[in-house]
């Protein structure tokens, strides 16, 4: 039988920090060597101190309990022990330890303490007396599912659904999906076999890349597919359907290439194209699928079928070796004799962020660009990353000063990474009063991870250089980019 902890409220000042920490390569002597190994190992380190400083700061109060041994009046904490740094660093002169060898870190500490008292704040602690009572706590909390015995770590799309219910979240492209086909009483049988599989984060990564929006719906850079829209919503459908009768999975479509490839066989929307009147775009139009006579080398009027490619019937003669691609609308308007056209591609520029031209006075702004629009990042990846992530920071810090869209930044003195640009946008829907688009390229940015995807790559620890990613990220955020830089370069002179 275990012991049962007693619950008490303390302050920081009376806890102490454990000495032997399983996260430290050998245990140490004092509470100073204990601090400055936390700063040193790359599972914690300096960022993520900070982040904990900074939610603590946001909060007045830290959200999780401690659990310390009670031993000769000393309470040692076990399970806490970043959290408790994190608040030590902000009482007193701990901070001092660090200012040499973090000094960026010392300098934020220094700014939070101005507006905040961390000595005043009560900790809720579970305090054993009991060593083995304490660890079977501290090992169950540590421990993964353990066959549900420990805590379940919700996926992706279980934190998306609760942050759309309490913190005023959007839901994810792939959440709503979900949502929409559980409510339409059409593809109960499509909802049913997708509904235990997981697959939000999937259809996030399916409908999120910028060639699928570009071939299959039509749609120009930095435009996402729109559920409340008939046509995107049953090309969607068309596209689970198919990517359920494959029993796929997200390997299949990881990568862009691999997406591209898997999904070439689905037919693109068909466009709007006005007629010369309805009566001849109806003839056209049942000529196209009834008259098995037709001749579709000729050159007509591409038109509309409303029940969508996906229901052209190639079993009439004359249409099994035309394309469904033949109702678009090409350059001349004709289709060749040699064959039915495709749609153009989309255009591929030989560098990052070409044509966008900035004649303001910011200096990291000019500089990026000067050499981003140089740089072969086919060839110098890692340098190129690099600039993606400084323009990305720079741009959309200095947008958001000039339209006075900063007011919310809480931590004065302090540049903010790309990852605090993208959640700060993203929290407070900056871009929503320009144009939902731009918004809805933040909240995919923050969705597909970008921040992480450059900062893993910048620090040359986890990711190799990848152009496939980084044209990617460039693909989802050159409007973007284009669009603030436009506003920038507002009022200024060539």
């Amino acid at each position: 039988m275990f012991e049962r902890p007693i619950m008490k409220e303390m302050f920081a000042t009376e806890l102490s920090l454990s000495k032997t920490n399983p996260r430290f390569p050998h245990p140490v002597n004092t509470e100073e060597e204990a601090i400055l190994t936390f700063f040193s190992l790359k599972k914690v380190g300096p960022k993520k101190i900070e982040a904990l400083i900074q939610d603590i700061a946001e909060n007045h109060s830290v959200l999780e309990d401690f659990i310390a041994l009670k031993t000769n009046d000393e309470y040692t904490v076990y399970d806490g022990n970043r959290r408790l740094t994190a608040l030590k660093l902000l009482v007193g002169d701990t901070a001092s330890l660090i200012k040499d060898l973090y000094p960026k870190t010392y300098n934020y500490i220094q700014e939070v303490k101005k507006e905040f008292y961390a000595n005043e704040i009560k900790l809720f602690v579970k305090v054993y007396s009991d060593g083995h009572s304490m660890a079977n706590h501290v090992m169950k909390i540590h421990s993964g599912e353990q066959e549900g015995v420990g805590q379940i770590t919700w996926s992706a799309t279980e934190k998306n659904t609760f942050s759309s219910q309490f913190l005023n979240k959007s839901l994810s492209t792939g959440n709503q999906i979900y949502k929409l086909l559980e409510k339409d009483p059409n593809q109960q049988e499509l909802y049913n076999a997708i509904i235990n599989k997981g697959y939000s984060s999937t259809f996030e990564r399916i409908f999120g890349f910028s060639d699928i929006r570009s071939r299959i719906f039509n749609l120009d850079r930095g435009i996402y597919v729109d559920l409340e829209n008939k046509q995107h919503y049953d090309k969607i459908i068309e596209m689970i359907e198919y990517f359920i009768s494959k029993d796929a999975t997200v390997a299949d479509v990881y990568t862009r290439e691999l997406t591209n490839t898997f999904f070439s066989h689905i037919s693109p929307i068909s466009t709007n194209i006005d007629s010369e009147s309805d009566t001849e775009s109806n003839a056209d139009n049942n000529s196209i699928s009834s008259n098995p006579s037709i001749n579709t080398t000729m050159s007509i009027k591409p038109v509309q079928i409303n029940s969508g490619p996906s229901h052209l019937s190639l079993d009439e003669p004359n249409l099994k070796e035309a394309s469904p691609n033949i109702l678009f609308k090409s350059d001349s308007n004709t289709l060749n004799k040699s064959g039915p056209q495709n749609q153009p591609k989309p255009i591929e520029r030989k560098y990052l962020f070409e044509d966008i031209v900035y004649f303001g006075s910011h200096r990291g702004i000019q500089r990026v660009l000067y050499e981003i629009q140089k740089l072969d990042h086919t060839k110098y990846k890692l340098s190129a990353t690099y600039l993606v992530r400084t323009l990305l920071e720079c741009t959309l810090q200095e947008f958001l000063k000039k339209n006075n869209l900063f007011g919310n930044w809480n931590k004065p003195g302090i540049d903010p990474s790309i990852t605090d640009l993208i959640n700060y946008c993203n929290n407070n829907k900056s871009l929503r009063s320009f144009n939902n688009n731009y918004q809805r390229i933040i909240e995919n940015a923050s969705s597909l991870r970008d921040h992480d995807q450059l900062n893993t790559i910048a620090h040359a620890k986890f990711s190799e250089p990848s152009d496939e990613k980084l044209k990617d990220i460039e693909r989802r955020w050159y409007s973007l980019i284009e669009f603030c830089i436009t506003n920038l370069n507002a009022g200024q002179t060539e």
